[in-house]
């Protein structure tokens, strides 16, 4: 109705249209309802008027994470009405920043740090210099950023600094694993949330992040489900803001065996990572879908899958993004016995660790430990398990020292590996029951099934090995993996040490459900006692039904009975 209203009014009666406008931006405007007031009055010519309103809400619009809506204004006020503009050039270009479009924010920013530069006193240079430090961050330099607020800001003046700020400091900490100063970072009022929700939204996904990569699943979801839920209250379903946590939770979930709904959730999504994500989340996602094609043996689309997340990555300036693909290309080379393409794949990682030295720890140090696992593997490929131990153990200590598990899972794997060719048994079988401790606790099993026939020969004589086999956890999930191929079965059955392999069906978490459930806990109960959503354990009973063959939870018990699964409970 309202459509055909305006039309009639445009058809009959133009010449009242822009006044109808004025008489709506004035209304708005004195209720500070701007984006509104902005939105009447471009549509009644006055553009003067409504660069006014723009520079009265700019900033709080990337605050609020309402990015698209401030890009939309730039393409439609000219240039030369923004020109000299300071206060709204600031804000575009971090609102560019934000959306990765790194040139045109440096362009629109260069300026006006000069302009500003002339009072290093002022709160408008010191915003400015957030915004630059935000855009090194955002192109992956943390120790850029970070020496930027350090040259630029008076020493012990971080207190000052923006929210947003601050979340730069996060970052740079992160990644040179200075954990006190990590944590130590402020937060905000939470009264302040609904003004501040780009702010939140990055800190709680940060957070998020050095939980995953501690392996802290747990964490790490109930952390992303926070920063979605205030992203989506506060800027809406379909938001940048709401998609920056989809890589980490798809990622989170796939490592737990939901591949499908972890693939597809990024495929849903994938507009927004290919055209606003920051590095970190759009890592994530791509490899969510590069994994999940190497998993079905797809190579082909894993590598294509590759290929455009190193484009899209290069094109951005992003050469840690690079780093890490080209790293998982060597890993699907080699799986095809493409020996010369892997090296070629490794003299780029190379080049790349050459033009990013790290005289200090930072985000580029990760360029330098994709290097050295790239090297193992391709020694160990072409038979020097001796040079492959050797470097793998750099990669792995290097990722055991910043605290991150999740990817020293594979690199232990491959390390073991080298170890077991290299005919250091008892090193491999340490080595490899300490990464499978750590995975066991998080509930991962898939970065373990992706590579089944690869890591065969280790895995069915781990197996045997006296320390592992007193393991059952363990145990479980080395013959969960085994029973999922047809090799594995064979090994199996070759293996009288454990008559039961079916016992692999279940994962850790899922076995501990199952005993609460024969203890006659209700899906309620074993949320409380676990601290995770009764739509979790939902989720987890339902597949626990698929995995047992049953249709209710009195004939699930029972099944796990027979499998040896309730030992030591009680059935009521």
């Amino acid at each position: 109705m309202s459509d055909y209203l305006l039309d009639r009014l445009n058809t009959r009666q133009p010449e009242q249209v822009p006044e109808l406008h004025r008489r709506a931006y004035g209304w708005y405007a004195s209720r500070q309802m701007w984006p509104q007031a902005v939105h009447h009055a471009i549509a009644a010519s006055d553009l003067t008027q409504a660069l006014d309103f723009v520079r009265q809400c700019a900033m709080d619009l990337v605050y609020k994470g309402d990015l698209l809506t401030l890009l939309a204004w730039d393409r439609q006020l000219p240039a030369q009405l923004t020109q000299g503009q300071a206060d709204v050039k600031l804000a575009l270009a971090w609102g560019m920043a934000l959306v990765v479009r790194f040139k045109e924010a440096d362009a629109l920013l260069a300026p006006v740090e000069a302009q500003a530069s002339a009072d290093r006193s002022s709160e408008f240079w010191a915003r400015c210099v957030f915004v630059r430090a935000a855009l090194l961050a955002l192109l992956d330099d943390s120790a850029g950023a970070q020496k930027h607020l350090e040259n630029h800001l008076p020493p012990g003046s971080y207190e000052l600094l923006s929210l947003n700020g601050r979340n730069v400091l996060r970052f740079a900490y992160w990644k040179a694993a200075r954990w006190d100063e990590f944590y130590a970072v402020p937060v905000h009022d939470p009264r302040e949330e609904a003004a501040n929700v780009t702010a939140e939204n990055y800190r709680l996904t940060l957070y998020a992040m050095v939980a995953a990569q501690r392996l802290e699943f747990d964490d790490a979801l109930a952390l992303c489900a926070d920063a979605h839920d205030r992203a989506v209250r506060h800027a809406g379903a379909k938001s940048i803001a709401a998609a920056t946590t989809t890589g980490l939770h798809a990622l989170v979930r796939y490592e737990r065996g939901d591949v499908g709904p972890a693939e597809v959730a990024v495929l849903d999504e994938l507009t927004l990572v290919d055209t606003a994500m920051f590095h970190e989340s759009f890592l994530r996602a791509y490899t969510v879908l590069v994994r999940a094609a190497a998993l079905r043996k797809d190579f082909g689309r894993a590598l294509k899958l590759v290929a455009r997340a190193e484009r899209l990555a290069a094109d951005r300036g992003w050469p840690r993004v690079v780093a890490v693909f080209l790293l998982k290309r060597i890993r699907l080379l080699l799986r095809e016995d493409r020996v010369e393409e892997a090296r070629a794949a490794l003299a780029r990682l190379a080049t790349i660790a050459t033009e990013h030295p790290t005289p200090v720890r930072c985000s580029w140090s990760e360029i330098h430990v994709c290097l050295g696992v790239g090297e193992g593997l391709i020694a160990l490929a072409t038979g020097r398990p001796g040079v492959a131990v050797g470097r793998l153990t750099t990669a792995f200590d290097e990722l055991v020292a910043t605290d991150n598990r999740h990817e020293a899972l594979r690199v232990g794997l491959d390390l073991a590996n080298a170890h077991f060719r290299a005919g250091s048994s008892e090193k491999a079988f340490a080595l490899f029951h300490r990464v499978l401790a750590w995975a066991v606790k998080a509930d991962a099993v898939t970065f373990l099934a992706e590579r089944p026939d690869e890591l065969l020969h280790l895995l069915a004589s781990a197996r045997r090995n006296a320390t592992i086999g007193a393991d059952p956890e363990v145990c479980r999930l080395i013959d969960r993996v085994l029973a999922e191929s047809a090799a594995g079965r064979e090994a199996l059955r070759d293996d009288p040490s454990d008559p039961a392999p079916a016992r692999a069906a279940l994962s850790r978490r899922e076995c501990s459900i199952i005993e609460f459930i024969a203890a006659g806990q209700s899906n309620k109960e074993i949320a409380r006692t676990l601290g995770v959503t009764p739509e979790t354990i939902k989720t987890h009973v339902k597949r626990i039904f698929v995995k047992l063959s049953a249709e209710s939870r009195a004939q699930a018990v029972v099944r796990a009975q027979s499998l040896g699964l309730l030992r030591n409970v009680e059935v009521t």
